[in-house]
């Protein structure tokens, strides 16, 4: 599977720590890497919204993303779950 991030989505990823960022890259590529429509308790998919079809989920971290007919990975969205609230950079999303 090939990944594809998007600028919006870099930007996100540069917003959290260098411990954070490793652990989401390192997911991305374990979970993702091989399997991303498999639904497991870490990755599901989402009903319709303006971020992804698919979520990942770390820890309180979040990885949206959509995966194409070729199995081409594009992630859209990184943030962090904080109660019922999704912070994404300074956004906060009711998802």
């Amino acid at each position: 599977t090939y990944a594809v991030g998007y600028p919006r989505a870099r930007g996100h990823l540069e917003d959290l720590t260098a411990r954070e960022r490793r652990t989401v890259l390192d997911q991305m590529e374990t979970r993702l890497g091989n399997e991303p429509l498999k639904i497991t308790r870490n990755q599901k998919v989402l009903r319709p919204n303006p971020l992804g079809r698919f979520e990942l989920r770390s820890g309180d971290l979040r990885v949206f993303y959509n995966v194409d007919e070729g199995r081409e990975l594009f992630w859209f969205a990184i943030g962090r779950k904080l109660g019922n609230r999704l912070v994404i950079g300074s956004e906060e999303w009711g998802i």
